[in-house]
């Protein structure tokens, strides 16, 4: 008697869609959305990846978002639907940059006010100096070399530094989306930006401003709504929510890994490690390019060269006797003496709650950070009340350092070009991937939205 051939073969699908984080949950509710017969991939992952919440003692702490934007009419629709009744809504989210302890609210730029080094008359000097010098850039240092001019170039390459062990002249172009910060600088008022941003290009490309500007159209999505959502009881009820919503709207879900991608002539066969065949016309991978194209080829592909990511420390504070609580939803340090570049206290505010956890996501390189970050603890507290994110007579209680492995890819000018060729390759065989280097919910859902991927 033959050996029995355990294999088995599921229904084909019209599209799969690979990964378990964010991406791929908006991309599986899109295509559900427009009727598509759905399996999602969760390749062992736990639903949500890091975009999720872990339990430390008795708090809930959240992983990979501070919060969920709704500015556009798409996204509100999209956590509306899934959270519902556990959507709770801030129209008053704050946000601010920090320069020489000052908080610039409702931006998320770097303030070069009262830096010694920088005058406002000689950055637009730097910058109108080069509109007229404008080449298609290759390197992050030529981006904002052209932006810029070189006076601001140290303090850039000081930044990048924080990041990642890359130099600009190493980083291509892409690496402006992972270290989105660079994009625009801030100068001590709006008034001052607003005037500044109307007399050229050049200068309405370089500097940002707050909400509180009067000039609505430099204000893009801030324009029409500062509103966001945070789910009651974090970001695990998001996961919880989505993951039963796709599941009672059709979608397939399979928790096994992945191990194989093979194109045939009529459809795609998706090969997970328990040996089982699904297939589907199309795929969608929210994960990297480069692992979706070994997944496809059967080709070992190099790591990335320059990697970042987070180190995330905990605070656990009591605000039972202190009325005004914790005065920020989260905020970018941009102090070159600082320790750290995120602080978040959204349970605080959004549910209300007397006792919470400020979490302070630390930039890291995760291959070569060998520091014991336990170490920081009473520094990067000192920080947090001198910048005024905390009360001055609030301590926290309890703290650790949770290892994360929120990782930021870098690509080299050479790396860039090898993705954009795997990416055509994919695409040519009916694999669509999101570009490696794309970060944030609201960036991802403009892209997918303009993949059109049904008309692929």
């Amino acid at each position: 008697m033959g050996r029995l051939n355990c294999k088995m073969m599921f229904d084909r699908s019209d599209i799969a869609i690979l990964g378990a984080g964010f991406n791929s949950i908006y991309a599986c509710y899109r295509m559900l959305k427009d009727g598509k017969k759905v399996t999602l991939f969760l390749d062992g992952k736990k639903f949500g990846a890091s975009m999720n919440s872990l339990q430390w003692k008795d708090n809930i702490v959240d992983l990979g978002a501070h919060n969920l934007d709704l500015r556009t009419k798409i996204a509100k629709e999209f956590f509306s639907e899934i959270l519902r009744d556990d959507l709770l809504v801030s129209k008053n989210a704050m946000f601010g940059s920090i320069s020489a302890n000052k908080i610039t609210d409702g931006i998320e730029f770097p303030d070069f006010f009262k830096k010694q080094s920088f005058e406002l008359n000689d950055i637009i000097k730097s910058i109108e100096g080069q509109k007229n010098k404008y080449v298609a850039p290759n390197s992050l240092e030529e981006l904002l070399y052209n932006r810029y001019g070189d006076l601001l170039l140290p303090f850039f390459e000081e930044q990048v530094k924080r990041f990642t062990a890359g130099k600009l002249s190493d980083l291509s172009k892409n690496s402006i989306v992972p270290l989105n910060f660079l994009s625009r600088i801030f100068f001590e008022s709006d008034a001052k930006m607003e005037k500044c941003k109307l007399q050229s290009k050049a200068l309405d490309n370089a500097f940002s401003v707050s909400i509180d500007s009067r000039e609505h159209k430099f204000l893009g999505l801030n324009a029409f709504s500062m509103e966001h959502g945070y789910p009651r009881g974090g970001l695990g009820t998001f996961c919880s929510r989505a993951e039963k919503y796709l599941s009672d709207n059709g979608a397939l879900i399979i928790p096994s890994e992945l191990k194989k991608l093979n194109v045939k002539k009529q459809s795609i066969e998706i090969v997970d490690n328990k040996g089982n065949i699904h297939k589907t016309d199309k795929v969608f991978s929210g994960m990297s390019t480069r692992q979706t194209f070994q997944l496809f080829s059967g080709i070992s592909q190099t790591p990335y060269q320059f990697f970042g990511g987070t180190a995330l420390q905990l605070f656990k504070v009591d605000l039972t006797d202190h009325k005004e609580g914790v005065s920020h939803d989260y905020l970018h340090d941009f102090s070159t003496n600082s320790d750290f570049f995120r602080a978040s206290a959204i349970q605080i505010r959004a549910q209300k709650l007397k006792k919470g956890v400020i979490s302070v996501e630390i930039p890291y390189d995760p291959i070569k950070e060998k520091r014991d970050w336990s170490l920081n603890r009473d520094k990067i507290w000192c920080r947090l009340k001198e910048i005024g994110f905390v009360p001055k007579d609030i301590n926290y209680l309890d703290h650790t350092v949770f290892s994360h492995d929120k990782t930021y890819m870098f690509p080299t000018i050479d790396e860039s070009i090898i993705d954009e060729e795997i990416t055509i390759n994919l695409k040519e065989n009916k694999i669509y991937t999101s570009p490696s280097f794309l970060r944030g919910r609201s960036a991802f859902i403009q892209f997918f939205e303009n993949l059109h991927i049904n008309d692929l």
